[in-house]
């Protein structure tokens, strides 16, 4: 059951952030077309891949191209380009697990269609589907095609669910190696709280100046742990030091002088400590500590998590891939 459990809450993170994207990648796909732009020449179009029987055309290799770098114009260049290996490589692997899609007979109910055309339409800044596609046609292209191109993307992330997602699974022991293989990233996080009293001291201090001020500081400490209140002997000392305020707030790794962080970093919250800097004697006091660590931060564990699963879906994608590439009949054209 917490298996089930894990799987589902995966399937759903991964259908939650395709969600996220589709319709940055809609958009993207089909150009910045609420900004009219002129339509160029015909392209002298040829068939560059066949993908089981599926052929692929050198104007799908430069539309998407055009698209990825969101040119505003989506006219075609009448002169040949050359083929974008990369881009046709990306074009075989979609063509193939549309072919798988359906060949599971994944659908996509309407509503969720129309919900998706529905975040297209308000993340472009259009008024309504009409205007879209209106602005769409001004571009040469139409309505159906954008829907298509939803529909084929929706039907891409619940093959994925099925074939990739849903199949990960990641331990605590591997969450638990991974935060002490980055234990320095996270330690950066931690935060402590604390107030000081400073009794300064001078360049031209002697010896026993500088004897009497520490027998000062540890003068205070007594005080403090018999009971007597923190910000009064701040306020006594201020008067003739001019300390503008006893608190230091919530700093984090690096933010103190090495001085003062080394001396109460692992202090508890209440504790207490002498400490000399340039500036003179330090009455330190923690009051606070946040400590981020797999044992108290739920955060910082889903966080690894969705690190982990990022890279085992991307690692097993490409297998899965590979293994429909040594399946299909593929054939690149020179």
């Amino acid at each position: 059951m917490v298996k089930q459990q894990y799987y589902k809450n995966r399937v759903v993170a991964g259908s939650l952030l395709f969600s996220k994207y589709l319709t940055i990648i809609v958009i993207t796909l089909l150009g910045v077309c609420l900004y009219p732009g002129p339509v160029s020449g015909v392209i002298v179009d040829r068939v560059v891949a066949v993908v089981n029987g599926d052929i692929i055309t050198l104007s799908d290799v430069v539309r998407q191209e055009q698209r990825l770098t969101q040119q505003v114009a989506l006219g075609l260049p009448q002169q040949t380009p050359p083929v974008n290996k990369k881009l046709l490589d990306k074009l075989v692997s979609r063509k193939l697990m549309l072919q798988q899609a359906q060949q599971k007979n994944i659908k996509v109910p309407e509503d969720q269609l129309q919900a998706a055309l529905n975040d297209v339409v308000s993340q472009y800044g259009a008024k309504n589907v009409e205007q879209l596609a209106a602005a769409l046609l001004e571009q040469g292209t139409t309505l159906e095609e954008l829907k298509t191109e939803i529909d084929s993307q929706i039907k891409i992330t619940k093959l994925m669910n099925t074939e990739v997602r849903s199949k990960i699974l990641i331990t605590q022991a591997e969450v638990e190696q991974y935060y002490k293989q980055h234990l320095q990233d996270y330690q950066k996080k931690d935060e402590i709280s604390a107030r000081h009293i400073i009794l300064p001291l001078t360049p031209d201090a002697t010896a026993e100046d500088e004897l009497k001020i520490k027998q000062h500081a540890e003068d205070i400490v007594d005080q403090i742990k018999q009971g007597a209140d923190f910000q009064q002997l701040f306020k006594k000392v201020a008067g003739v030091t001019g300390q503008p305020s006893a608190e230091l707030g919530y700093v984090k790794r690096g933010e103190l002088m090495p001085e003062l962080e080394q001396a109460i970093w692992d202090l508890k919250p209440g504790e207490l400590t002498i400490v000399k800097t340039s500036l003179g004697y330090h009455v330190v006091q923690v009051t606070d500590r946040k400590i981020h660590n797999l044992e108290n931060d739920l955060q910082i564990k889903q966080e690894i998590e969705n690190i982990l699963f990022r890279q085992r879906a991307k690692k097993r994608t490409q297998e899965w891939l590979d293994g429909l590439r040594r399946q299909a009949t593929i054939e690149i054209m020179p």
